[in-house]
This record gives structure tokens, sequence and C-alpha cells, in this order.
């Protein structure tokens, strides 16, 4: 299981923590019903939250599947542009790349994976 960042955590407290304090606030101050402010302020709350853990994230994990592939021997994810394994020793240089539409195949293929085109 992928552990929690830390700063999530600390993040959603602070949030809930001034939120419950403003939230205490309003309904002793001015009176207002309760539920139609927790409606409110959890809302909001949620959209804060939201909104700072896709910043700090910074759609991280997208990109970082955008760089790797996997090799096809061990399964184990590697830069795209890698001439050859580093935990299996593969050799990527002679991959067999399909004439028709360009997709690079296994090193065995004689079929395209992409469009089953023959492969030479």
């Amino acid at each position: 299981m992928k552990k929690q960042n830390p700063i999530y955590l600390f993040t959603t407290l602070m949030s809930l923590g001034v939120a419950g304090f403003l939230l205490f606030i309003l309904v002793s101050a001015f009176g207002i019903p309760i539920y139609i402010l927790a409606i409110i302020f959890f809302g909001v709350l949620l959209g804060f939250v939201l909104f700072i853990s896709n910043r700090l994230t910074n759609n991280s994990i997208e990109h970082r599947f955008e760089r790797l592939k996997e090799c096809e021997v061990c399964k184990t994810f590697i830069p795209k542009d890698s001439q050859f394994c580093p935990s299996c020793g593969v050799d990527f240089s002679d991959t067999p790349v399909c004439e028709y539409c360009g997709h690079e195949n296994k090193v065995d293929a004689t079929v395209c994976e992409n469009c089953n085109g023959l492969i030479k």
C-alpha cells in the first residue's frame, strides 16, 4: 500500500481546524443556524483541500508513466530512451520497428502489436 504524503494530512488537519474555529465564531456571534454554515464551510474546505492536493502532486504520477516503459523480459519500468534494461540486461537497440505504423515491438515479434502488420 502506498504511503500517504504527510503534507496532505497536515493541510487537511489545518483546514479542518480553521474551518471549525470560523464556524464556532460565526454561530456564536451572529446566531446563524449551524447546519447552513456547516454546509458552506465544508464545501469550501473540500474545494480548498482538493485544490492544494492537486497543486502539490502537480500530476507527477502521470508524468512519471509518460517517461517510462516496461521491459518485456523482467517487467520493470525503465526510461523510454534506454537502449538496455539495467535489471536484466536485455538490449533494446535492435527492437523491430513496424514499417506501417512505426510502433516499436518486442525483440522476437513477427507481427506488429499495434496494427498487426508483418515485421521483416
